[in-house]
């Protein structure tokens, strides 16, 4: 297994061009490859302020801004390669993209959802990368992890710092 150090290395050149096409085949084989959105539905308003960490090519990103209107979108992403496969252009709401790691990214402005899809994993330090983002959310914000594991898609999970 690799970690975030490896991610700029591994996440580049024919891989960062490759991800979308992967994903458009498995979308076109089961109708929906991201079993995130019915999670992220339940958060969402049309005034939610919305931070990707790990956002690839923006896919994700590009669902949720299908969502509604009125949202302010955020990706985060180490890969500088995976990170040109994303055209702003054909968001409808703003999108803002950086290119750093979770763990040096540095923002003024809170979120109402955070997400991390299949990212957790590659983080050394969990714990204290939770906790900085858990900084990151307005009140009643919430963090939504997807993690392979053996359940793969199954293991959704919402994070609540006030819960917790």
């Amino acid at each position: 297994m690799f970690d975030s150090s490896d991610v700029q290395s591994v996440f580049s050149g024919n891989i960062a061009e490759e991800w979308e096409k992967k994903s458009r085949y498995i979308n076109s084989l089961n109708g929906n490859d991201n079993m995130m959105i019915p999670t992220i539905k339940k958060y969402i308003t049309s005034t939610s302020k919305i931070l990707e960490v790990g956002c690839g090519t923006g896919k994700l990103l590009s669902q949720i801004d299908a969502l509604t209107f009125g949202i302010e979108l955020t990706g985060v992403e180490m890969s500088s390669d995976m990170l040109q496969q994303i055209d702003t252009l054909r968001f409808k709401n703003p999108v803002r993209l950086i290119n750093d790691s979770v763990e040096n990214f540095i923002d003024d402005n809170k979120y109402d959802i955070i997400v991390m899809k299949q990212v957790l994993h590659h983080i050394v330090s969990r714990e204290q990368v939770l906790k900085k983002l858990a900084g990151y959310l307005n009140p009643n914000g919430v963090i939504i992890i997807m993690t392979p594991n053996d359940g793969y898609q199954k293991s959704i999970l919402p994070f609540n710092p006030m819960m917790s």
